[in-house]
This record gives structure tokens, C-alpha cells and sequence, in this order.
């Protein structure tokens, strides 16, 4: 604890963010499009409609023009810009093509395909800055946050009196000169992390991943079905110091395999529900905590903490926490609740027993459900692969088959579905071609981390 109190004196007080712009409410929504999409698609260098919404080439640009009350959609690619919602109250999204009007985006898509990463590699603002005063209300979601390099929140700060939500994202291998590697909180600002991964990321002082500041007044904390792994700091991965008689939302949570002090400490007694944790100082369990053991991660090196079966946290959390409903913020519908940072809903695995509670009583802890494993190229799931399966994926991809598993059907591993995989199967099968990448033959998880998912994998209907 001996950093911790050197750091809350030290940082008592914290510059307050920009001022709130308080522009009128307005339905207006704004699309970011990165400008190696608009070259693929060939559309040009320019702003123009996209499905009836004004269109920019960077997150910022759209920040800069969009009124409070906006919600701007960010399709797949690669940012490298810093942020700063300049005081707004905004909702910035990842988003995808609408399979039914390509023309248009609608909210969704993998964490992996939005990335926000340094644009220069050297130390600067923190990559995502949220800030303002009382009444600043932010949505940020599905993103990959990445290579910061500041003196707190080197991934994202979120300062002034604002009040975020992060939902859906990866912050991952940032590092903070001071504090808070992955996610700075101010001493006044409020924080609702929500199927979140911080991963890999360092701070010198306190919170290698995240770090809430030393601050008295009333506010509101929650930190749901996060995944927090492999931070380095020698003052602990996740360090609250909140106001007497705070009850943050705290279930759902991995906080286990830091390095360099503990994995959550809190200045004052915290209580956390249904968690599996490491070493805590300040903490104690309510209830359906697991002590003493390590979740089996897919591929943590690789950014893959999808758990493996067997391994501890399966259909052990609480599913719908009722503190997490209350306290979502604007732009989030009800029925947009629910899913881990891939979107996948729980899934209750037949052969682990249901030691979770709520409803339902089987989700998994930590960011990322457990799924069943699959075989690649067994596109039919049959156990057999024959000509079947590329027969299947044609079928799938022009319509007239549905599918459970599409990392079943991603042959050749790319990340994509297409011909390719066609082409992979058949030269495998006939052309004394590579066999397909693993899992293969013996059924497996993904080791590649992408945006393509398997719900079920057995014989289709």
C-alpha cells in the first residue's frame, strides 16, 4: 500500500476536463469511415452521406462537429488518432455494414476490427480522454485501445465530473508514467466498465490497469464481467479509493495473474460478488467468489482470454445484475443488455454444474464466454471432412444454409468468410494442399483472435 498513499498524496487533486458544450438535443448521428475503407470501397477522399448521415475520416473530426446528444457510429478499421470528446455527451460506437443496406452502418462488430492505437508512439494525452462537467454523459464502445504512453489513464482518462461508460472493449499494452495504465478515473468522475479486457498494460506507481483517484464526493463505480490479467505496476493492477460508504456494482470480474503487486487493492472496505481474484487487499467477497484458482485462457500472449473448458469462472457469475440496470446510461437500450465484449450471450455448457445465481444463473465470468470447441474445415460439423464441407460453405454463403459456427467454416483461417475457404478445403482434400491451420484434426478453441464466432457446434437442424 506504501506506493498507493504516496500517490493519493501526491494527486489529491486533478485537473478538471473541458468544460461541457451544451449544445440542444439532437437525433442527428455522424459515421466515421477510415480512409483506407474509402479507397477499398472506392468512393473517394471525401465527406459525403452514408445511409442519410454525415461522414468523416477520423473519430476526431466527427467529435469536433457532432452536438451534444449525438451518436456516432465508427466503421472497422484502423484509428490512429488520440480522442477527446471535448466536454460532450456523446455515444461512440464500433459499428458494421447492415447486412440488409451495406450503405449503412448499425452498432456491433468485434472489438479487433476498431482499433485506436498511438499515432506516433511516443508519450502524449491519453488515447481516449473523457471529461467535462456535472451532466456529461458518455457511451464508448467496442473498441480496441492500444500503445499509449501518458502520465495517468495512458489507455483512457475519464476526468472533470463526466460519467462514462465503456462497454465491449479492449484496452490493452499502454503505459502510464504515473498511474493508471489502462483506465484513469478522477477524483470526481465516474466510471460504469462493463465486458471489458485490460490486459498488458503497465503503470510505474498505482493501478497497472486501473485506477479510480482518491476522492470524497458521491459517485458512481461499477465494474462488470471485466477481465483484468497480466498488468505490471508495483502498486497493484486495480486500485479504488472511493469515498466512505460507497457501494460500487462489482461482480462478474477476473482479477487474477498481475505482476508486481496485488491484483485489486481499495483504500476503504469494498465488497465484490461472484469474482474470481488473486491477491486483493481492501476487498472482501459477498458471495460466489473463487479464491486460490487461475481461469485456463485460450491465448493470453495472443490477446485470446476466451476461457477454455474446464476451467474455473464457467457458469459461475450472476447473470443480469439488477446494480448494473440501474445505473446505464443514456443512448443504451434495454434490450442492447446482456452479451460478453463479442456480443455472445451466455452459454450454459452441459458438462460444467451452475454455481452462478440471477437470470440466468450460468454466465461466465471475466469479458469473454466460454464456446464450445469446434474443428476447422468441419464447415458441417459431422466429424469428417470430405467434400461435403466445402459444399456447405457455398451453401452458406449464398444463402441457402444457415451456421452456428463460423470459425468451424473459416478454413484457412483469415478471419473472413469467402471463397477462400473453399478454395482451402478442396486443395486439402485433392490437391495435397496445407491442412487447414488449428484447431485440425482434433477439436479445439480459436487461437486467433478475430471477429468471427461459434455459438453451437454439432449437427446442423
Amino acid at each position: 500500500m506504501q506506493n498507493a498513499e504516496k500517490y493519493a498524496q501526491r494527486h489529491a487533486q486533478v485537473p478538471r476536463g473541458s468544460a461541457s458544450l451544451r449544445g440542444r438535443k439532437s437525433p442527428r448521428s455522424a459515421v466515421c469511415v477510415p480512409f483506407a475503407l474509402f479507397v477499398l470501397l472506392g468512393l473517394g477522399f471525401q465527406a459525403g452521406p452514408l445511409g442519410g448521415a454525415e461522414v468523416f475520416d477520423s473519430i476526431q473530426k466527427a467529435i469536433e462537429a457532432a452536438e451534444d446528444g449525438t451518436e456516432i457510429l465508427v466503421a472497422p478499421g484502423v484509428y490512429r488518432e488520440r480522442i477527446d470528446f471535448l466536454g460532450k455527451s456523446l455515444s461512440l460506437r464500433a459499428a458494421v455494414p447492415n447486412p440488409k443496406d451495406p450503405n449503412k452502418l448499425i452498432p456491433g462488430g468485434h472489438p479487433f476490427d476498431h482499433l485506436i492505437v498511438s499515432p506516433d508512439g511516443r508519450p502524449g494525452a491519453s488515447m481516449v480522454t473523457i471529461g467535462g462537467d456535472a451532466g456529461v454523459r458518455v457511451v464508448f464502445e467496442g473498441f480496441r485501445v492500444e500503445k499509449g504512453i501518458s502520465p495517468r489513464g495512458a489507455g483512457v482518462a475519464v476526468i472533470g465530473k463526466a460519467q462514462a461508460e465503456i462497454a465491449r472493449c479492449i484496452i490493452r499494452n499502454n503505459l502510464a508514467e504515473e498511474a493508471g495504465g489502462g483506465v484513469f478515473v478522477g477524483p470526481e468522475a465516474g466510471i460504469v466498465l462493463v465486458s471489458t479486457a485490460v490486459i498488458d498494460n503497465e503503470a510505474q506507481q498505482v493501478g497497472s490497469a486501473i485506477l479510480v483517484a482518491p476522492g470524497e464526493a458521491e459517485r458512481t463505480v461499477a465494474m462488470v464481467g471485466c477481465t483484468v490479467t497480466a498488468n505490471r505496476g508495483p502498486g497493484g493492477a486495480v486500485f479504488f479509493d472511493l469515498a466512505p460508504g460507497s457501494s460500487p456494482c462489482l461482480l462478474n470480474n477476473i482479477l487474477v495473474g498481475n505482476v508486481g503487486g496485488p491484483d485489486a487493492v481499495s483504500a476503504g472496505e469494498l465488497q465484490l460478488s461472484y469474482s474470481m481474484v488473486g491477491r486483493i487487499e481492501g476487498f472482501q467477497c459477498r458471495e460466489g467468489c473463487l479464491f486460490d484458482v487461475k481461469p485456463f485462457f485460450a491465448g493470453i500472449r495472443r490477446g485470446n482470454f476466451r476461457l477454455l473448458p474446464k476451467s474455473p469462472g464457467i457458469d459461475a457469475a450472476f447473470g443480469n445484475p439488477p446494480c448494473l440496470k440501474e445505473i446505464r446510461l443514456p443512448f443504451r437500450k434495454q434490450d442492447e443488455d446482456g452479451g460478453d465484449f463479442e456480443g455472445d450471450e451466455p452459454f450454459n455448457d452441459p458438462d460444467t454444474p451452475d454455481t452462478g445465481s440471477g437470470d440466468p444463473p450460468y454466465k461466465d465470468m471475466g469479458a469473454d464466454e466460454y464456446l464450445p470447441v469446434f474443428v476447422r474445415a468441419d464447415a458441417n460439423a459431422d466429424g469428417v471432412i470430405d467434400i461435403s464441407d466445402p459444399i456447405s460453405v457455398l451453401d452458406y454463403l449464398f444463402g441457402t444454409a444457415t451456421n452456428t459456427c463460423d470459425d468451424a467454416v473459416d478454413s484457412n483461417d483469415d478471419g473472413g468468410l469467402d471463397v477462400g475457404d473453399v478454395v482451402w478445403t478442396l486443395s486439402y482434400l485433392f490437391a495435397g494442399g496445407p491442412w487447414p491451420p488449428a484447431p485440425f484434426p482434433t477439436a479445439g478453441t480459436d487461437p486467433t483472435p478475430d471477429s468471427l464466432t461459434c455459438t453451437y457446434y454439432g449437427p446442423h437442424p
